[in-house]
């Protein structure tokens, strides 16, 4: 079932993205195609199964998604 709603809810997501990226309401200079593949690989291995691997490697690319976001946006600095 899972499969069957990916393709779709994929569509979904980058189309919102795209259109708040074109309305302005995302912020500039933010690289959205990296943020999204860190974002969306994240959830694509917490989904296929659970095991040690995904239990670590999932959470991670969620992280770096979101430590990516602050840091282009200037709010975190090394």
């Amino acid at each position: 079932m899972l499969k069957a709603i990916f393709v779709p809810l994929l569509l979904i997501v980058v189309g919102s993205g795209w259109l708040m990226a074109s309305l302005g309401y995302l912020p500039d200079g933010v690289n959205w195609l990296w943020v999204g593949v860190l974002a969306l690989s994240g959830v694509g291995v917490l989904i296929s199964g659970w095991n040690r691997f995904s239990a670590v490697l999932g959470p991670m690319l969620l992280l770096g998604a979101v430590l990516s976001t602050l840091r282009q946006m200037s709010l975190l600095s090394l």
